[in-house]
């Protein structure tokens, strides 16, 4: 059975009368519910209908969500932040002067539009100028410029050390899908690129570049080499250690030394992306032929003006926000306002906001938490993921048919499970980083050197735990395989997520839920695969991995019947979202459980007519109240690992016993599965 649920249709309003994040008394704001919607029929909808049908879509943003209206909350906070220090006028080379020179140089608007292109002459001279591949590739190997594959420094999953990683190029679409699928939306997609980029090529003006659609012809045969999203999910299959030597024996005929940073062309060993399968994998058989090798041979054989029309529009397309107004519109019209449907472009002052991250994360990070998070509400947060990691502990005990070497194996990656929280310990300074008032793609260019040079230090060295990969004010957290590490930033620690005023039961159901889903991570179908130390090592008895993979086939089943587009023929890829759809129902349900646990034996009280179960679920179904765009879903279900929100929610709760038991679901309800067709995982 294939099932439908009815999205908000959009409408402009103006981004700056976004609503506010409502709350209600003790955490729920239960006028956002739509009591006509009977809850067994469709909980999310039920829950937030209200709220969706009064809130459309606003011109600049493609969703409209909790996480969208936090992010946009904690973007004010961090223009305010700036704002102040500007007013401070901070000293030459502190952190705080890196940071307002770079925000004050991507809004100066009228100077940009000034200089347009010109700033991007210099790297596409140089482009122009390469006479054979082997230049062209020792010129990609500059970490401000693009390349025609993906270099970079990454953690050999096994030995935990830092090696250097191969991969494919990003292409200009968003994902190989939209070069290949077939259909009317995408054909208008792949239309209004090509036109993109003529537009690109045109504004380069070098005879040295071949036309857009030679270029496109090219990126459309790269992205047919391309392994699919599900397939890239599996780390025995996506990244392997190789050495150097045998890396270039792959490709005999592609000048490789060339592509590596000259600092480290004699290291021994890479790990590689994509790479040919070996007799072992032909369980895949699709793949075959594709990966890296096919890249590079392509590559070899393409004729110099394309390989440099690519490097060109790919530079001037990463740069499009600080190459003059032209330029920047172009970019949004195809990429923000075809695929994702935004009718507008976002603020100035936020995408600079942006722009300062991606050149320094780790600067704006401390200066919001000092702020902005407290002492107290860090022990706050720390007290539920002890509540939340006791649940699993409990749950990992009494697992039902384990044998004791994966039971004791898997308390032990539980036990060594690190979680931070707040901000990071150790973040970087950014000293010798070069930054202007005045020159924001050189800020671009410098950054990128710099945050290259940083990381080729590492190579050969363990993992480092402290590091973070994105700042404190991130709206979002994560788990980490390699390093058996659970990140939860200041960011995502404030309302409709956590409160420290908030009823229990609704932190238990927000935070609580989205601890117990990182922690899940940890035990999903690919998360599994790594140990306590965070290496890539079974520690399974064969008999239950195969038990654990036949307990989550249901869910792959369960989501693939979600079809929200196509009057039903276009539907959640259920392989690509497992580990998040374990992740959520599993780490619901351990944040239920920390939340009885936390009751000691006792009810929660009654409020406003909810039990604190009822509170629970409440909460949950409300932190994923959003709207889409169909353009943005139709780009979710092709690419993303996530299923939609309500999905995640209605999908989610009919696996969950104590829902049916807290809202009195009966089994006349749609959403209803008998208690034998409920998955249980672990």
């Amino acid at each position: 059975m294939r099932h439908r649920l009815a999205f908000g249709a959009s409408a402009a309003i103006d981004e700056g009368d976004l609503p506010p994040i409502t709350n209600g008394a003790w955490g729920v704001d239960t006028a956002a519910s739509d009591l006509r919607l009977s809850p067994g029929e469709d909980f999310f909808g039920h829950c937030n209908g209200t709220w969706i049908a009064t809130h459309p879509v606003p011109d600049g943003l493609s969703s409209l969500d909790q996480f969208t209206l936090v992010t946009k909350s904690t973007a004010r906070r961090l223009r305010a932040l700036i704002e102040d220090m500007a007013a401070a006028s901070p000293p030459a080379e502190t952190r705080q002067r890196r940071i307002v020179d770079a925000y004050t140089a991507f809004m100066d608007v009228e100077a940009i539009d000034d200089a347009g292109i010109r700033p991007a002459r210099p790297a596409l001279a140089r482009i122009a100028r390469a006479a054979t591949l082997s230049e062209l590739l020792t010129l990609s190997a500059d970490p401000a410029m693009p390349s025609l594959l993906a270099v970079g420094v990454g953690v050999d999953p096994k030995e935990l050390e830092h090696l250097l990683s191969l991969g494919p190029a990003q292409l200009g679409l968003p994902g190989p899908e939209l070069y290949l699928a077939s259909g009317a939306a995408e054909d208008r997609i792949r239309s209004a690129y090509r036109e993109y980029l003529a537009f690109l090529l045109g504004e380069a003006d070098e005879p040295a570049f071949a036309s857009a659609e030679d270029l496109f012809e090219f990126e459309r045969k790269m992205a047919a080499l391309h392994w699919p999203r599900r397939v890239l999910r599996d780390p025995d299959l996506a990244c392997r250690k190789r050495g150097l030597a045998d890396v270039a024996a792959l490709a005999p005929a592609f000048p490789l030394a060339n592509l590596l940073p000259e600092s480290v062309r004699t290291r021994a060993n890479v790990i590689l992306a994509h790479q040919t399968l070996t007799p072992h994998d032909r369980a895949a058989p699709e793949l075959a032929g594709a990966g890296l090798p096919a890249m590079t041979r392509l590559i070899a054989d393409t004729r110099l003006p394309v390989l440099k029309a690519f490097l060109a529009v790919h530079f001037l397309g990463r740069h499009a926000a600080v190459l003059g107004r032209e330029m920047d519109e172009a970019r949004f019209a195809v990429l923000d306002r075809l695929i994702r449907g935004r009718l507008q472009q976002r603020p100035r002052w936020e995408r600079a906001i942006e722009a300062v991250e991606r050149q320094m994360p780790d600067l704006l990070g401390g200066e919001y938490a000092a702020r902005h998070f407290s002492l107290e509400a860090k022990a706050q947060v720390q007290q539920i993921v002890e509540s939340v990691l006791d649940a699993m502990r409990e749950r990992l005990t009494a697992a039902p048919g384990l044998r004791e070497q994966t039971r004791h194996a898997a308390l032990a990656k539980l036990a060594a499970l690190d979680v931070q929280v707040g901000w990071s310990t150790s973040p970087r300074a950014y000293d010798g980083l070069d930054i202007s008032p005045t020159n924001p793609l050189g800020n671009a260019m410098a950054a990128a050197r710099w945050q290259e040079e940083n990381a080729l230090a590492k190579l050969g060295l363990p993992v480092d735990r402290a590091r973070w990969p994105f700042p404190a004010h991130t709206v979002n957290a994560s788990y980490r395989e390699e390093r058996n590490q659970i990140i939860l930033p200041a960011g995502i620690l404030q309302p409709p997520f956590f409160d420290p005023a908030a009823d229990p039961a609704v932190n238990f159901g927000a935070i609580g839920a989205i601890i117990g889903h990182e922690i899940s991570h940890g035990f999903d179908d690919q998360g599994s695969k790594y140990d306590a130390a965070g290496a890539l090592r079974n520690w399974w008895h064969p008999a239950d991995r195969e038990a654990f993979q036949r307990a989550t086939r249901p869910l792959v089943e369960q989501f693939g019947a979600f079809c929200p587009l196509d009057e039903g023929r276009t539907c959640i890829d259920g392989q690509l979202t497992l580990g998040e759809n374990v992740s959520d129902l599993l780490g619901l349900q351990l944040a239920h459980r920390a939340y009885r646990l936390s009751l000691g034996g006792r009810e929660g009280p009654v409020l406003d007519g909810y039990t604190g179960e009822q509170r629970f679920f409440l909460s949950f179904a409300q932190m994923w109240r959003g709207v889409q765009r169909p353009e943005a879903l139709r780009e979710q279900l092709r690419r993303g690992p996530h299923s939609p929100a309500p999905y995640r929610v209605n999908g989610t709760l009919r696996n969950v016993d104590a829902w049916y038991d807290a809202i009195s679901i009966s089994k006349e309800n749609t959403l209803y599965l008998p208690p034998e067709e409920r998955v249980q995982i672990w």
